[in-house]
């Protein structure tokens, strides 16, 4: 894959960037990490 950060990429828009999509998992992961917690405790 090609990772450009022109304005065809963005118009595109199929493929995130990998930085955005860990960034993404990351927050979700927290987010279901603290919704156990909550439920557990």
């Amino acid at each position: 894959f090609l990772f450009s950060t022109d304005i065809n990429s963005a118009v595109r828009g199929t493929i995130p960037e990998p930085g955005t999509l860990a960034l993404a998992g990351l927050a979700l992961a927290a987010i279901g990490g603290l919704a156990r917690r909550r439920k557990f405790f």
